[in-house]
């Protein structure tokens, strides 16, 4: 009788990041309200709120909000699974496009968490620093990002980004300068819904070709 192979170490690589990164998941599950609990003792539930009942704002504002949250781990988990393919088909040698999928599937889980968490409202209102400045570090992050990358931007669905980038300059101005809630959200739920049919577009077309 045959002995059955043993497995690969390709094999052994595509079933330990799935783990890793649910490990993650349940590492930030404990952490956050931990951390968070340290700061406001009073309101760890507040974690869980949507931003109208933090903010009091109008309803549409925590709507498009919330949708704009569950977009942005939508994109992070379609850019993951594009990952994933690649190291299921390719193994885990290093490659520019798996880093690209890596990199942004990061960017796009941290503004999700950014939205979900205000963080870099609390970083601005705890650590002093000022909004502007953290949003510069986000462009900054985006755009060196977009640069070392931008062979792999290029592609299917191409006019989204370039709908989606505006719609998310005129939300930050608003945001920085004008402070009306409707309206930024309203530019960033129509800049978030170019950017995840961008990379759904994308990643379904770089899929469909393995």
């Amino acid at each position: 009788m045959a002995e059955h192979a043993a497995p690969s170490k390709q094999a052994k690589n595509t079933r330990i990041i799935p783990l890793i990164l649910f490990a993650a998941a349940l590492f930030v599950l404990v952490v956050v309200p931990l951390v968070y609990g340290r700061e406001y003792p009073k309101s760890v539930a507040s974690v869980f709120d949507d931003v109208v009942t933090l903010g009091r704002f109008s309803c549409l504002v925590g709507f498009l909000s919330d949708l704009g949250i569950v977009l942005w781990f939508t994109m992070s988990a379609l850019l993951m699974h594009a990952l994933h393919r690649r190291l299921v088909n390719e193994g885990t040698t290093a490659s520019a496009e798996k880093a690209f999928y890596f990199v942004f599937a990061l960017i796009t889980l941290w503004l999700g968490l950014d939205d979900r968490l205000l963080i870099h409202e609390w970083l601005t209102e705890k650590g002093g620093i000022p909004e502007g400045l953290i949003m510069a570090v986000y462009a900054a992050a985006v755009v060196i990002a977009g640069w070392i990358f931008r062979r792999y931007l290029s592609g299917p669905g191409i006019g989204w980004l370039w709908i989606a980038f505006p719609c998310f300059i005129v939300s930050v101005g608003m945001d920085l300068f004008m402070s009306n809630e409707v309206i930024e959200e309203s530019f960033k739920w129509v800049g978030i819904c170019a950017l995840f049919l961008y990379i759904f577009v994308l990643t379904g077309a770089r899929c469909k070709h393995e």
